[in-house]
This record gives C-alpha cells, sequence and structure tokens, in this order.
C-alpha cells in the first residue's frame, strides 16, 4: 500500500508540474491545434457566462425598482373616466399608472373597418358567407393560415391568393379613454365559429381562388382539402377575434388622445444609467386588481432568477476548465480533478460578475474608477507578473511545491535542495505559480469589463420595455 500511495502522490505531483510548465511556456504556446480549438470555445464560455449573469442581475434590478415605482405612482380610476385630481399630466411625459378594473369596453364594428383595409379585404371577401350572421365586434381581427407539409401544419404568410393579416379597430374605448395599439393588442382573443357556406366546398379544389366555393367549413377553420384526411400542399385558414366584454387596463392617461385621453404605456421616472426607462403597459380581461397585476408583470421575469443564475456560473466553470486544462479534455475528459481544480477561479468571476452589475447600475461613476484601478493591475496578475515586487515571477513557493520535489527527485534516487531548477522546465522551487490566482485575476478582468457594455447594450436594444407584450 506504500508504494501504490507513492506511486499516486508523484502521479499528483508530475500532473502539478506539468500544469506549471504549461503556465511557463504559455498556456497558448503549450496546445496543440485541437488544445487551442478547446481553449477558444473556453474564452467563448467565460464571456457568454458574464454576460448572461450582467443581463440577469439587470433585469432583477430593474424588476425590483419597476415595481416599487409602479406602486408609488398607481391610481385607480372608476369606470367612468373621472381622474381624481392627483392624475395630473401634461402633453410631454405620463406620471400617474392608472388603474381600470372590469371596465366595458365600446368601439367601431371591426368588420366595416376590415373590409376597407388592403390587408384584410381579400380574405373577407373570400369568405363572407363563412362570418358569424351577427358580424364581427371586437378590437382586433388575425387572418391565420397553414399549409401542410410533411405530416403538420405549419403556419405561413402566403398561400394562393390568400395572405395572413392583422387589423385592429380605430375608436376603442375603454371609460372613455381610447387606447394605444399595443394595448389593444393584449386583449385576450378567440377563434371565429365559421359557417358552411351554401355549397361547402361542393366543388373539389383544383386549383385557382380559394372561396368558401372550393373549401369546407370543419369547426372553427376553412379547408381546401379533406379535414380528416390532408395531404401535401392542402391550405386551411382560420380567424381569431378579440372581443372581450369587460377588461383591466394598467397604463398612463396621455393627454393628447380623444375623449378623457389615450391609453398608453406608462414609464417609470428613473433610467438605468440614462436611458432605460421601464414601460408598463398590461390588459387583463375582467375584473383584476391593480396589485394582481403588477405581481403577474415583476413576477414572471424573477422566475428564472436563480435558474440562470446557476446557468451563468456552470459556463463560467465550463469555460474556465477548457481554458486552463485543455490537455486533460482531449485525452481522458477533464481528468486528474480538472473541474474541481477551475472552480474556485470559475466562482471567483461569477461573483465578480454579478457585484460589478449590482455597483455599476447605482454607482456607475464609482464603478468606472474602480475598475480603472483593478484592471491593470489584475491584466498584470493575469499575465504572471507579481506587481507588489515589480518583477514577472511565480510568487513565493509553499512548503506543500517543495515537497512535491523533493518527493520526486528521491524516487528518482537524487537529491535536491532548495533553488534548483526541476526536471520540468526552469523553474525552481520558489517560483511554483498559483495558477487559480492568474485565472481568477482573469476572470475579474472580464467581468468588469463586460459590465459597462452589456448594461448600454440592453438599453439601446430595450430589452426591459418587457412589460410591454407584442
Amino acid at each position: 500500500p506504500r508504494n501504490g500511495d507513492q506511486g499516486n502522490f508523484k502521479e499528483g505531483s508530475v500532473r502539478r508540474l506539468i500544469t506549471q510548465k504549461r503556465l511557463d511556456v504559455g498556456l497558448w504556446s503549450s496546445a496543440n491545434a485541437c488544445q487551442r480549438v478547446l481553449m477558444v470555445i473556453g474564452a467563448l464560455c467565460l464571456v457568454s457566462g458574464c454576460c448572461a449573469l450582467c443581463v440577469n442581475e439587470y433585469q432583477f434590478i430593474l424588476g425590483r425598482l419597476g415595481h416599487a415605482e409602479a406602486a408609488r405612482a398607481l391610481l385607480e380610476v372608476p369606470c367612468n373616466g373621472t381622474l381624481p385630481p392627483a392624475a395630473s399630466f401634461n402633453t410631454t411625459e405620463l406620471d400617474a399608472l392608472v388603474h381600470l378594473n372590469g371596465c366595458e369596453i365600446s368601439g367601431a364594428d371591426i368588420l366595416k373597418q376590415a373590409t376597407t383595409l388592403d390587408s384584410a379585404q381579400a380574405e373577407l371577401d373570400s369568405f363572407r358567407e363563412n362570418l358569424p350572421a351577427e358580424g364581427l365586434h371586437g378590437a382586433w381581427l388575425k387572418v391565420h393560415l397553414e399549409q401542410y407539409s410533411g405530416s403538420n401544419w405549419v403556419a405561413v404568410q402566403r398561400a394562393k391568393n390568400l395572405h395572413a393579416s392583422e387589423v385592429i379597430a380605430n375608436g376603442v374605448l375603454v371609460a372613455g379613454f381610447s387606447l394605444a395599439d399595443e394595448l389593444i393588442s393584449q386583449m385576450p382573443g378567440s377563434p371565429v365559429q365559421l359557417r358552411s357556406s351554401s355549397s361547402n366546398g361542393a366543388h373539389v379544389y383544383q386549383g385557382g381562388p380559394l372561396t368558401s366555393q372550393n373549401m369546407q367549413a370543419h369547426g372553427f377553420k376553412l379547408y381546401s382539402g379533406s379535414p380528416t384526411a390532408p395531404v401535401q400542399g392542402d391550405v386551411r385558414v382560420w380567424l381569431s377575434l378579440g372581443a372581450p366584454s369587460t377588461v383591466s387596463v394598467l397604463a398612463a392617461v396621455d393627454g393628447r388622445g380623444a375623449g378623457n385621453g389615450q391609453l398608453r404605456p406608462w414609464q417609470a421616472p428613473f433610467d438605468a444609467s440614462a436611458g432605460a426607462p421601464l414601460a408598463v403597459g398590461v390588459v387583463f380581461s375582467n375584473a383584476a386588481s391593480a396589485q394582481e397585476m403588477l405581481a403577474s408583470i415583476f413576477q414572471e421575469n424573477m422566475e428564472l432568477l436563480w435558474p440562470l443564475r446557476l446557468l451563468g456560473v456552470l459556463i463560467i466553470w465550463l469555460g474556465m476548465s477548457f481554458l486552463l486544462f485543455p490537455n486533460h479534455v482531449v485525452p481522458d475528459f477533464c481528468g486528474g480533478w480538472c473541474c474541481c481544480r477551475s472552480m474556485p477561479p470559475a466562482a471567483v468571476t461569477a461573483f465578480t460578475s454579478t457585484v460589478a452589475a449590482w455597483v455599476f447600475f447605482f454607482y456607475p461613476r464609482i464603478f468606472e474608477l474602480v475598475a480603472l484601478c483593478l484592471v491593470p493591475v489584475m491584466i498584470a496578475t493575469a499575465a504572471g507578473f507579481n506587481v507588489f515586487r515589480c518583477k514577472k515571477s511565480s510568487g513565493t513557493a509553499s512548503d506543500r511545491n517543495k515537497q512535491l520535489l523533493e518527493a520526486l527527485h528521491s524516487e528518482e534516487g537524487q537529491s535536491w535542495q532548495a533553488g534548483q531548477s526541476s526536471n520540468f522546465g526552469n523553474m525552481k522551487a520558489g517560483e511554483i505559480e498559483s495558477r487559480g490566482a492568474r485565472a481568477a485575476a482573469l476572470g475579474v478582468v472580464m467581468s468588469l469589463i463586460i459590465a459597462w457594455p452589456v448594461l448600454k447594450v440592453v438599453i439601446v436594444l430595450g430589452f426591459f420595455n418587457w412589460a410591454i407584450r407584442s
């Protein structure tokens, strides 16, 4: 057993010294082509993981702040549309977040409007016999097209003489307020029950335009062929109509609208580092309290907080393993416990990304100052420079590292003294570097650099106007 223990100790010692030699020569220089591919993948994983953590934290921060600001600005408005005195607004900004609970909808005849628009005229004219006798009364209308391909129905934009379209009604009012299109489109809808025409597909479709004469109604849909045994190229059409009788709305009042004004998405008065206003505009069917609506909006975005945090950490951990130990990944699928050995720098990187996101959001100037001071130091440390001694070295050797060299030389019947070069390169016992510290320094640099552009990108792309549902 003693010989076995010595063999294991020597094997582990050799592994550590080989890794040290890779650091001295250079991780990239000592890697072969396959290992370099893994290192590039590892670097991309590190960047992706840091970005994922930063975006996740920004969303969490904005969600918390947005919920608090929305609750503070909330005003209850009765269904008669009478605004309380506190609901002051002007034509340049939206201040009050108004809540309408279970108010009736009044509006125009969507069918009359749709037939005057090119976007839906062809479809409605072709299937007028199939439309409900009472007409189409609702806030919006959608024409859906699907084509049979392979063994499934696939949504398409065009089929024969038809094309998918959407019409939003003009003049829709709730409590005397008109609504912006992005709010109207949120109203819940349902399929339109279509009638059978006089022929109901008696004329088998043999090409040409699709009409009520050569399509048959089956449930809510019209089919160009057999509803129960479709073949390649068959087309089916169906309509959906947003026609709730009552809705609850959470939005802001813009005085520029008709009547009492127009309901538009509300924007929080704060922004994220000069430019990311939160927008809240939501419509529920039937009655719903303001607290329920706010909770649903922000809780929807908090459910993935911890799963995404865990995913970001795992991606960083994988990237750090590929970057530091590509020589283990290829021959023995990360043998030598390389995943465990890469965990400390991965944890430092993930923690720094999370903290950097919070600090940069609330204290951008302090963050920039600290980052400017830390980044050069971390880059030098990652490159192997001892910035405190102003020289490039591997630091002070531990007793453990000395024991490794002594054990290796004793196995070979050689004597060894401190300062002597090892057989694994031109390194001395006092120069065995902590690869974990250098990797952690690299991770800190990446975290600090990534936190700033990630926030700017999400601001420009408007990722956090997520309360407006298209």
